[in-house]
């Protein structure tokens, strides 16, 4: 009888997907190991301090990805737990494999209620033999195993598996070394049990989770078998189905699924040597500790604003009333419940004027627009329809405020930093089309992890209306723009803008975050004239264009040139610094 025969029976084949898996690898310090690593990360389930080496893991996970997203994130914050510097030790990682508890503990109290003669005496003696054979199994297959992973040459391993005493004696190779070495895990596997099995595998196995699901399958199914397949890739099609996919050594390393939010305090948790309990990885839900304080991260954001405060940020026309009745300069607004109703107010006094056209919920999907030429009303009324979009949604007008646009981020009444901000544009060289520079400009945004332009039917409006098209050639010097909307200012160009902002403009975008009851948000300043001290008292100087209590951190972190500025360190502290007090 095959190890798995009650399993199936007992209808627990899809627990496969529940196969627990930990990551792991080494790295090299370029030079003396860092004095004040140990303290730091003495808590982490993320590192492992080896004198002149680090072992960098991740947790242990059901989910394969969410495995994957750690060790790659512990990884990109090793290099801010010091100010060594650290680099791979060997090709290879470890990966840690362990068959879910449930699936061998009820097979083996189903098998003592059936009185299976030659059953041993006890679960652990029973869990025992069924990793031993299936550590044989899998050592038999390993050069197959390999090939399927693009791994050339054989695995010479004499291990003998007949019993966790012999099995124990296993080399002990240092961590992603010899690709294909298997061991058991586990402290005192004769007397404590076997926890899993450990596999030393090429890099791809951190990265594409097509390869790290194939040995995880190739493990399930060995399970199956009452000794070693000679041809491992028919076997596993026989178990799984011939579709069954194999594993795509070609594919591209798979995208982290986190939001620059989510990534950016993952990572500053993890670098001060803190936990991290992911809830849900696909919306950035999970909590944050570090030193036994914590914090709740939902939806990208940490728990820092009121549920009331972010509900009344959410509603665009509410934040402008609430930020007038404050003194605060804003632009003239009003909310129209259908594209019909604004156009007729368009006409009897808003033509001629330069506008922005917003949804009024923050919440629903429609890119803000900016028209700083007065448009004319077939242009104003499409771009009111597509916010309207199919569910009607209510609409914003408001009056077009003239000034270069600084974002201020500001936490607790201070402003942490500071962007000058400016919509996707391309300047000419006299010798490429638009399209041409685009496509230069997405080459270095895509070296550089930044959102891709895009040329279409609304570029091409945006282009018309400067007397522009995208298989035109610019003149040199000359600068077009390819849209004002959200969209192609979150695609736009954004610098470090503290030198550019005198610093007392900080009172305003405080004072609007404050009157808006936030802690936490990004201000948006139209400014005429940056290098002039603000005055309250002339409020043609500047005006808040916008107030968001749900902030895009990385932006400051990662700009599109200039230097960063670190934001999430201090965030992060104030969010820690609340739920502990």
């Amino acid at each position: 009888m095959s190890d798995y025969k009650e399993m199936r029976d007992l209808g627990m084949a899809p627990l496969r997907h529940v196969m627990l898996v930990r990551l792991m690898m080494l790295r090299n310090w370029v030079g003396n190991a860092p004095r004040d690593l140990a303290p730091k990360i003495k808590k982490s389930p993320f590192y492992f301090e080896l004198g002149k080496q680090l072992v960098i893991a991740s947790k242990t996970e059901t989910q394969m990805q969410l495995a994957q997203t750690e060790l790659a994130l512990a990884q990109r914050a090793s290099r801010e737990l010091t100010s060594h510097v650290n680099q791979p030790a060997n090709a290879g990682i470890r990966g840690q494999f362990s068959l879910p508890e449930t699936a061998l503990g009820d097979s083996y109290a189903a098998l003592r209620t059936a009185k299976t003669v030659g059953l041993p005496k006890t679960y652990m003696q029973y869990r025992n033999g069924i990793y031993l054979r299936l550590a044989a199994k899998l050592n038999a297959v390993m050069p197959q195993l390999l090939k399927e992973l693009g791994v050339v040459g054989n695995v010479e391993e004499h291990t003998d598996w007949t019993s966790t005493q012999s099995a124990d004696r296993a080399r002990q190779t240092p961590i992603g070394q010899e690709l294909g070495h298997l061991r058991l895990f586990g402290q005192d596997v004769d007397k404590r049990g076997i926890l899993g099995l450990e596999l030393d595998l090429p890099l791809a196995a951190a990265m594409n989770v097509t390869v790290l699901r194939f040995v995880r399958d190739t493990i399930w199914a060995l399970l199956d078998a009452e000794r070693a397949p000679l041809h491992l890739v028919d076997d596993v099609r026989s178990f799984y189905g011939e579709q069954y996919p194999l594993p795509d050594m070609t594919a591209n390393a798979d995208e982290l699924p986190l939001s620059a939010n989510t990534d950016l305090l993952m990572r500053a948790t993890m670098a001060r040597g803190g936990d991290v309990t992911t809830y849900d990885l696909a919306h950035g839900s999970a909590k944050l500790d570090v030193k036994g304080a914590s914090s709740l991260l939902a939806a990208d954001q940490l728990d820092l604003n009121t549920a009331a405060a972010v509900a009344m940020n959410n509603d665009r026309f509410l934040t402008l009333q609430v930020l007038r009745q404050a003194g605060l300069p804003v632009p003239l607004g009003a909310v129209y419940p259908t594209v019909e109703v604004a156009i007729t107010d368009w006409r009897a006094g808003l033509s001629g004027k330069a506008l922005v056209a917003r949804t009024r919920r923050r919440d629903v999907s429609g890119e803000t627009e900016a028209l700083p030429m007065p448009p004319e009303e077939f242009q104003l009324a499409n771009c009111l329809r597509t916010l309207a979009g199919d569910e009607n949604n209510e609409l914003l007008v408001e009056s077009f405020k003239k000034g270069d646009l600084f974002r201020l981020l500001v936490l607790d009444g201070k402003v942490l930093a500071v962007l000058a901000i400016d919509y996707a544009y391309v300047v000419g060289d006299g010798r490429r089309t638009v399209a041409a520079l685009v496509a230069d400009r997405n080459r270095k945004r895509d070296g550089n992890g930044y959102p891709q332009l895009q040329l279409n039917g609304q570029t091409d409006l945006a282009l018309k209306t400067q007397g522009y098209a995208a298989d035109q050639v610019l003149p040199r010097g000359t600068q077009a723009y390819l849209g004002r909307t959200s969209g192609m200012l979150a695609a736009g160009e954004h610098r470090n803008g503290r030198d550019e902002l005198d610093e007392s403009y900080d009172a305003l975008a405080v004072s609007a975050v404050r009157a808006t009851r936030l802690r936490l948000a990004t201000v948006d300043l139209a400014v005429v004239n940056s290098y002039v001290v603000y005055d309250a008292e002339q409020g043609t100087q500047a005006s808040i264009v916008n107030v968001n209590g749900t902030p895009d951190l990385s932006e400051f972190e990662r700009p599109t040139y200039g230097d960063a500025q670190a934001v999430g360190a201090s965030i992060l502290s104030a969010a820690l610094r609340t739920k502990s007090e």
